[in-house]
């Protein structure tokens, strides 16, 4: 290797700061085979860049059937819950709301991932205004506290022009923007500029500045670290945003705190 390749790539690399992976899927696809699907092969991974902790969900969730996939989830974590946290999907064009919140309060559970497209449903409130509602804390039992569950949705998930609608009417929700690309940042950035209930995770952010362009537009506490596990490196992004001279405390915001306080 070049003397020059050597001195700008660490081989060795381990993150500043404790890190929360915001964006991990485990299960297997019903249409495609995946490069990790059980939890040791994430955590395996995790305990190379000593990564502490991921926010999980189902690929059957969000694949096929999010039901289904909710209760798979809980079945393949077991007793690794101290750092695997589960994230459940929604379908609100088919499933039933009471019985989703339900199973949500049971596993304490405290965000959400919706799939507009691969569920084949525009994010418009004659289909979602329930859902919505609940998830923007608006309409909930009393019994269950009255704060918003964040909403994660991929960029490749959602209609700008539907998003930008909900987020203005509804400005007590929260929503997790994932899997950013780059033909999509022109929107993305004056979005985040636009609407404070927008957050947006890094993972497929992979321009050269990417990054500080996002954390420009939203403020460092309204930007999440993401991998995008298994399609995605557990380490690629987070090397990048290790090495994109950001201070200590910003740093470990995006990779930790800022998840911490939307799961309260």
């Amino acid at each position: 290797m070049p003397p020059l390749m050597t001195k700008l790539v660490d081989l060795d690399f381990r993150s500043e700061v404790p890190v929360f992976d915001s964006n991990v899927a485990l299960g297997r696809r019903h249409d495609r085979r995946v490069p990790g699907a059980t939890p040791d092969d994430l955590l395996t991974e995790m305990d190379r860049f000593d990564i502490e902790r991921a926010l999980v969900y189902c690929q059957h969730a969000v694949t096929f059937d999010a039901g289904e996939g909710n209760r798979m989830l809980l079945e393949m974590l077991g007793g690794h819950r101290d750092r695997l946290i589960p994230q459940f999907a929604f379908n609100p064009a088919y499933d039933n709301l009471e019985t989703f919140v339900k199973s949500t309060s049971d596993a304490d559970v405290r965000s959400v991932r919706i799939a507009p497209v691969q569920h084949k449903y525009p994010l418009r409130s004659w289909v979602a205004g329930e859902f919505i509602a609940w998830a923007a804390g608006l309409e909930r039992p009393r019994e269950l506290p009255q704060e918003p569950t964040p909403v994660w949705v991929s960029a490749f998930d959602v209609d700008p022009s539907h998003l930008a609608d909900l987020l203005e009417t509804v400005p007590a929700l929260k929503i997790v923007l994932c899997e950013p690309h780059y033909t999509q940042i022109p929107w993305i950035v004056p979005l985040l500029r636009a609407r404070p209930n927008l957050y947006v995770e890094l993972s497929r952010a992979v321009i050269g500045d990417a990054i500080p362009r996002l954390i420009e537009a939203a403020g460092h506490s309204r930007v999440l670290h993401g991998s995008w596990w298994p399609e995605g490196s557990l380490a690629a992004q987070l090397y990048a945003l290790n090495r994109c001279g950001l201070d200590e405390e910003k740093l470990s915001a995006i990779c930790a705190g800022n998840l911490e306080g939307l799961l309260r």
